[in-house]
């Protein structure tokens, strides 16, 4: 009985046990919150990219249609519709 009580006093054996499960928890902990960052980036970057490409699309429709618009403004009410030019912007060709 003395033996295991001096055994429980020790404490060099008792603490070896505790620091290494607490290194596993605490890189098991960053790992699983570095997992998470990384998922969360890069499903913003990839929403991000897709967004900018709906923009550069949405923005080269728009600059047509206003291209045209300000074409037929500028014709004389009595003459022909005039032949409405495609517009260019972001490597991308619009016409109205």
């Amino acid at each position: 009985m003395k033996a295991v009580l001096e055994l429980f006093r020790d404490g060099k054996r008792s603490q070896h046990g505790g620091i290494l499960s607490g290194v596993l928890i605490m890189t098991a902990f960053v790992a699983i919150i570095a997992g998470a960052l990384m998922t969360e980036l890069s499903g913003n970057f990839l929403l991000a990219s897709s967004l900018m490409s709906r923009t550069a699309a949405q923005a080269t429709i728009n600059s047509s249609v206003e291209l045209s618009l300000s074409q037929l403004q500028s014709s004389q009410l009595d003459a022909p519709c005039p032949n409405l030019s495609s517009a260019t912007l972001n490597n991308l060709t619009a016409s109205a």
